[in-house]
């Protein structure tokens, strides 16, 4: 069995101790902290409002349930991470409020509405908040200073193929052995696949000019730092959303559309390289995409008023420890 190479084992510490220090911080100072962060959804911009409005598209009240534990109630379990991301933006509530949170990947959409993840971006998908739980490994941009005509022209990928992850596996099967690209699979050996490859670090993808990103479980973690870089993306229809809101992603112009099947990677490769002015308008309009990400300012007031507006939906708040408001939620046009 081939292992997943570990990227930044410090920073993950530093993840873990920032997360005591926050937990530990009085209550006092959580609840001002909060306050100061809701005072600006009086004057929020237009593009915040319209985020906000993309993660909570629940409108009418609900009743949180009996499956929704107090905050003093959750556990980690085996998503430290999750929960750490939750309990950061849910810090100042009051630890007895009530809250569903649905920790790990989550493909389906809940019967209740629960703080997610990830989400289904077909279909009636309101019950699904999302918040940017697992951080760490989502919003994570690794520094590439390659540009994008110095790089090798062609494909690269590394990835675990799920047994019923059809695009993955079309991938490695149909790619994995072309000497053009580097594409492989790591983990167990499976019927119908070629051997594992070794796994490439950020840096060793980020030398080729254009890296797929099929999704797994639910969305492509890569696509992300992918597009914060100055490597092309390229995926088949998007199926899943997060807080880097996917849904609102468009072909052709952040990244490379390409069959469920691969068969036109090369065709789709092809064009590029003899369209250079077309490549470097989709890394601008990427990277552009995911500068509104990188402030952490900005990321700590929506996440907070997510939470908030989770509350006063499910008719926890106000009460006269927190009584201020932001329903209703800003509903932009855009």
């Amino acid at each position: 069995m081939v292992r997943k190479v570990e990227e930044r084992p410090l920073a993950r510490l530093g993840v873990f101790a920032g997360g005591i220090a926050r937990m530990a911080t009085p209550a006092i100072l959580a609840r001002a902290r909060r306050r100061r962060l809701l005072a600006q959804a009086r004057d929020l911009p237009p593009e915040l409002a319209a985020r906000l409005a993309y993660y909570v598209k629940r409108t009418a009240p609900f009743s949180p349930g009996g499956d929704a534990p107090p905050l003093r109630e959750i556990r980690p379990g085996s998503k430290a991470l999750d929960y750490i991301d939750l309990m950061r933006a849910a810090h100042g509530f009051g630890r007895d409020l009530r809250v569903a949170c649905l920790f790990g990947d989550t493909v389906e959409v809940p019967a209740r509405p629960a703080l997610v993840k990830s989400r289904p971006i077909h279909g009636d998908n309101a019950n699904s908040l999302l918040l940017p739980l697992d951080r760490f490994r989502h919003f994570h941009f690794p520094r590439d200073p390659v540009p994008f005509e110095a790089k090798r022209p062609g494909a690269a990928w590394r990835g675990i193929v799920h047994p019923r992850n059809a695009p993955r596996h079309a991938l490695v099967t149909r790619w994995g052995d072309d000497p053009r690209h580097d594409i492989g699979h790591v983990g167990r050996a499976r019927a119908g696949l070629p051997p594992a490859k070794a796994w490439l670090r950020h840096a060793e993808l980020l030398r080729y000019r254009y890296l797929p990103a099929p999704e797994g479980i639910d969305v492509a973690t890569a696509l992300k730092w992918i597009m914060g870089s100055n490597s092309i993306a390229m995926s088949p229809p998007l199926e899943f959303e997060t807080w880097y809101m996917e849904g609102r992603l468009q072909p052709g112009v952040h990244f490379i559309e390409l069959q469920p099947d691969f068969a036109d990677l090369d065709e789709k490769i092809a064009w590029y390289e003899t369209h250079p002015e077309a490549a470097r308008a989709m890394i601008r309009a990427a990277n552009e995409w995911t500068m509104q990400f990188r402030d952490p300012a900005r990321e700590a007031l929506l996440e907070t008023l997510v939470v908030q507006a989770y509350m006063e939906l499910s008719g926890q708040l106000p009460d006269p420890r927190h009584p201020e408001r932001i329903l209703p939620l800003p509903r932009p046009d855009s």
